[in-house]
């Protein structure tokens, strides 16, 4: 005797074959993970990604292994080997303490280019788990190229406002630069480098012709430069060193180390000065000399250096300089001579100052 299935009872038999090998197929894709077994790799690094060139990298590395599915330990023992894009490449090989800690050096030579690629490869010590990190590293010139100038601005020549004195010197319108080149680590002066130095304005057009000066002992050099007749606004001193003759293995590699200075030029400005007059006495014989103490200063009361006097009344020789006040804004003077000079009365001859060209009240 024959007994029927019912279709609904074969329906899900036949699902429950289909679905049995797929479940299978999944519980041995998904293996349990055993205790203490190693997954995986971690690594910290300490340290920076940019390196002097001639000066070997320094790194403080920290290995870890993964135990697990999350927990780390230090991965003592394990193997930490650098390999640089050099040609030709040269590994380096470490291996981690204790505590996982690894103190890498990786030389760059002085010929490196701007950027160069660091490949690290780490082997745990008790299994074949291994993992590879790739890192770009970037280079700078072991030189340092420092400008300075005297003063944050100057006085244009050939330029004078309404009320400013007309006489001139050569302090007028100098722009003064000052450049110093030392090693960079060890801030060591470098002598006899020489160094390129340009006049610009805003528009990035040359003032006149560049400059060549070399560095003496100290890595130190100056020269002036002259603001033309027609400046205005900001110049710009640029410095850099002269390529045609720098090191041959950098040469080529990158650009040479270079800076920067600005300075603002100005039209003199008329300054009120207020003069104090002394004289060496109060009662002389006629056609005696007298000598005038007389002292310069500002509204405020600031002494003013290297301003001229001009007394009137008084005579002075061929080539003969005007007198100048000195640091503290003093200066003596003659006074006039009077062959006739019945009883008391007031000298003409009074000094006037005027501003020096270099002077500011800034």
């Amino acid at each position: 005797m024959t007994r029927r299935i019912p279709f609904a009872a074969t329906f899900a038999l036949l699902a429950l074959l289909l679905v049995a090998p797929r479940a299978s197929a999944q519980t041995a894709a998904h293996r349990a993970v055993g205790a203490g077994e190693v997954r995986g790799l971690e690594l910290g690094l300490e340290g920076a990604l940019h390196a002097t060139r001639g000066e070997p990298l320094r790194w403080l590395l920290a290995v870890h292994e993964v135990v697990g599915l999350s927990d780390l330990r230090p991965a003592a023992g394990a193997r930490v080997r650098a390999v640089t894009s050099f040609a030709p490449a040269e590994a380096t090989e470490r291996t981690a303490d204790a505590f996982g800690r690894v103190t890498l050096e990786v030389p760059v030579p002085p010929d490196a280019p701007e950027r160069f690629g660091v490949v690290l490869e780490v082997f745990a010590a008790a299994s074949r788990v291994q993992r590879r990190f790739e890192l770009s590293v970037t280079t700078v010139d072991p030189r340092v190229l420092s400008l300075r100038i005297a003063r944050t601005f100057v006085e244009a020549s050939g330029r004078t406002a309404a009320g400013a004195p007309e006489a001139g010197d050569a302090s007028r319108g100098a722009i003064r630069a000052l450049v110093r080149l030392a090693h960079r680590t060890t801030l060591r002066p470098l002598a006899g480098v020489p160094v390129l130095l340009a006049l610009r304005d805003d528009a990035g057009r040359p003032q006149g012709a560049p400059a060549r000066v070399v560095t003496d002992p100290a890595g130190l050099a100056t020269h002036t430069f002259r603001a033309p007749r027609d400046a205005r606004g900001t110049l710009h001193v640029d410095a850099r060193l002269d390529e045609r003759i720098a090191d041959a293995p950098a040469r080529g590699r990158s650009a040479p180390p270079s800076a920067q200075a600005s300075v603002r030029v100005e039209a003199p400005v008329s300054q009120t000065l207020l003069v104090a007059v002394a004289p060496e006495r109060v009662l002389t014989a006629p056609g005696a000399p007298i000598d005038v103490d007389v002292v310069v200063r500002t509204a405020d009361g600031r002494p003013v250096a290297g301003a001229t006097l001009e007394v009137d009344g008084v005579s002075r020789r061929r080539g003969e300089a005007r007198p100048t006040t000195d640091a503290r804004g003093r200066a003596g003077s003659a006074g006039p001579r009077r062959s006739r000079c019945p009883g008391s009365r007031r000298a003409r001859g009074a000094p006037t100052a005027s501003l020096p060209r270099s002077w500011t009240s800034r």
